[in-house]
């Protein structure tokens, strides 16, 4: 009797799934916290390496250098050389990194840890997301990946509460605080040792016994997986070439007008605050804590919709929802607190709900031979632009006033909403390889035509 055969797209979603999920996501929350926790950090920082200015936003910034790097390199050579290995690697990375800052004695020595840091950060971007997309259901593949960008929010945010607790340990309390993410790190390092590696990609590498093997063991022997033939292997330059050159373009574009002003504000809620003249009785940490929250609430709504509407509705129009708040911020600098605590916090919302789409188009639109790299690609380009937005907000502020730097923001958003409105394609419910494939789009078009706004 013959045993009917499942395509890999189609399995049901099992606790192997949620497994994979809370594998690849460990790694997102890590990346949130190291990223957030310097904004609190600096307040002690600042005046216990004697920072200036420039110093103070270099040490903001710095990670995000290495991120760009690292998302830039180690997404091509995950392509070459697998998934798992540097699914491993580079929470080594994470956990070294983040304890050596407790040592520091100068801006120097801190400066080149948060770049390091940042490479590692930025490797596990194309690695962790591309495992995840590659064994997930057509069905949940989304929300899984949207489900990582919220762990990334759960860290950033929760980082600013730990932070908001070790602020009492005193002039030291930088130090603690930098070097905690070594201990979620740690932790996630001893789990993914037991992750297996993507059968997707092994069978790319001719490596079908293994992958047949892995498919037995974890998602059982009536699973298969249908991967049309490739034309070239992997390539940095393949992204460039044919229909993927306007792919790579969107997917740069709507993740970094989405990320320089997002992560600037987020990053800098404190100072914002305290330029709306919030700072009394720590208010602009109590107001940063609220806002936190809301930014965790717009996840959920984001989470859902990506999967009950789609990919496109939820990329587009938060990006003039955003631009609207902002200019609306910029309107009302002298409003009663409350007030513009609520905007903002709608703001939060909007903003976070949009984000959960960066880890899914990148991941759908490329093939497995590239998909690690072009979603490296669009991460290093997106980090370029959240080190210039993080860099370049504390000088704005400074320099311009508060309702500029807003003005200009709002700007960046309503941008992204004209790219996002003409660019950005449907690929929900798609398997993975159809909304890859390019050179068969006419035959797969046919059946999802709202792949054509992204076309050869």
């Amino acid at each position: 009797m013959s045993v009917q055969r499942i395509m890999m797209d189609d399995v049901r979603f099992s606790s192997f799934h949620t497994k994979m999920t809370l594998y690849t996501g460990g790694g997102a929350f890590c990346d949130g916290y190291i990223l957030g926790i310097v904004a609190v950090a600096l307040e002690a920082l600042t005046p216990a390496l004697k920072l200036t200015t420039v110093e103070a936003g270099l040490i903001s910034s710095g990670l995000l250098v290495g991120m760009f790097f690292g998302s830039l390199i180690f997404g091509y050579v995950t392509d070459i050389i697998g998934r798992k290995l540097m699914f491993v690697l580079n929470l080594v990375a994470f956990v070294v990194g983040s304890v050596l800052q407790f040592f520091v004695t100068d801006f120097t020595q801190l400066l080149i840890l948060r770049v390091f840091l940042g490479i590692a950060v930025g490797a596990d971007y194309p690695i962790a997301t591309s495992l995840l997309a590659e064994f997930s259901p057509k069905k949940n593949r989304g929300m899984l990946l949207s489900i990582l960008i919220g762990l990334w929010w759960v860290g950033f945010v929760g980082s600013y509460a730990v932070g908001a607790v070790m602020i009492s340990l005193g002039p030291d309390s930088w130090r603690w605080m930098l070097a905690s993410s070594a201990v979620p790190a740690a932790i996630l390092l001893i789990a993914r040792l037991d992750c297996p590696e993507s059968p997707r990609w092994l069978i790319e590498k001719g490596r079908t016994a293994e992958a047949r093997a892995i498919l037995d063991k974890h998602l059982g022997k009536d699973v298969d997986i249908q991967i049309p033939e490739r034309v070239s292997k992997t390539s940095f330059a393949s992204i460039f070439r044919g229909g993927y050159m306007s792919r790579t373009v969107f997917c740069c574009l709507f993740w970094v007008l989405q990320s320089a002003p997002g992560s600037a504000i987020a990053m800098f809620i404190p100072k914002v605050l305290a330029n709306f003249h919030l700072a009394q009785g720590g208010f602009k940490f109590t107001g940063s804590l609220i806002i936190g929250l809301f930014y965790l609430v717009g996840l959920l709504p984001g989470i859902f919709l990506v999967e009950k509407m789609g990919r496109r509705p939820v990329v587009v129009w938060p990006f003039i929802g955003q631009a609207v708040l902002l200019a609306i911020l910029a309107l009302m600098t002298e409003a009663q607190p409350w007030t513009i605590l609520l905007v903002f916090s709608v703001y939060a919302v909007l903003h976070t709900g949009t984000t959960v789409v960066q880890w899914v188009y990148p991941n759908e639109l490329f093939p497995t031979e590239v998909r690690a790299t072009a979603v490296g690609f669009a991460a290093a380009i997106s980090r370029g632009g959240m080190f210039a937005g993080t860099f370049f907000m504390p000088i704005l502020l400074n320099n311009i006033g508060l309702e500029s730097t807003l003005f200009i923001s709002g700007g960046i958003y309503f941008i992204g909403f004209i790219v996002s409105y003409f660019m950005a394609p449907e690929t929900k419910n798609i398997a993975l390889d159809e909304a890859a494939a390019v050179k068969q789009v006419s035959a797969v078009t046919e059946q999802h035509p709202e792949l054509q706004r992204v076309r050869d």
